[in-house]
C-alpha cells in the first residue's frame, strides 16, 4: 500500500551524513521541523523491501563539499530553536 511516512534525521554526525531505512522506491518529498527534530517525509510502498537511504545535513556556513563524489538532491531547509540553528538537507542519489 502506498502512503506517506516520516523519518527522523540526525544533525549530530560530524560527517554530515545520516542514514534511514525505508522501502525500495521511496520518493522523498519534503524536509522540515517537527517538535524540534529534523524530519523528511516520503511516499512509500510499505510492501517493498527496506533499503538504506543516505542524507547530508549541513548547517548554514558549513562546508557542503566534504562528501564529493555523490550526486545530491536538495530537499529543503530546516529551522530549529526559533532560528538559532538552520540546516540544509540533501538526499544522496547515487
Amino acid at each position: 500500500m502506498k502512503s506517506v511516512f516520516k523519518y527522523e534525521l540526525s544533525a549530530a554526525n560530524s560527517s554530515g551524513v545520516t542514514k534511514v531505512s525505508a522501502p525500495f522506491g521511496a520518493k522523498f518529498l519534503y524536509a522540515g521541523n517537527q517538535k524540534e527534530n529534523i524530519c523528511v517525509w516520503a511516499e512509500v510502498d510499505d510492501e517493498e523491501e527496506l533499503i538504506v537511504y543516505e542524507f547530508e545535513v549541513f548547517g548554514t556556513g558549513h562546508d557542503t563539499c566534504q562528501n564529493e563524489g555523490f550526486n545530491k538532491e536538495y530537499l529543503g531547509t530546516v529551522i530549529l530553536s526559533g532560528g538559532s540553528y538552520v540546516f540544509h538537507i540533501y538526499q544522496r542519489t547515487n
